[in-house]
């Protein structure tokens, strides 16, 4: 879900099951085995602003939580 309170600020929020999406940390992607489904959730936050003709400045501030296996990272 995305939300833009003022034309220069936007505001992102998202969470999810992710079946099959990673695979076993320790057996790494060449192992073959089936992923580990993860629970996702991320947010962020963007403000932009003019400076003056032709130059802006912007921000992003970025959050995200992955549980996989009962182990958050």
């Amino acid at each position: 879900m995305s939300f833009a309170p003022s034309r220069s600020v936007v505001l992102q929020v998202s969470a999810g099951h992710i079946e099959q999406a990673e695979h076993d940390h320790a057996g790494g992607p060449s192992s073959g085995g089936p992923g580990l489904d993860v629970e996702r959730v991320t947010a962020s936050a963007i403000v932009q602003r003019d400076l003056s003709a032709g130059s802006w400045w912007a921000s992003t501030v970025a959050w995200g939580r992955n549980v996989e296996v009962g182990e958050a990272t």
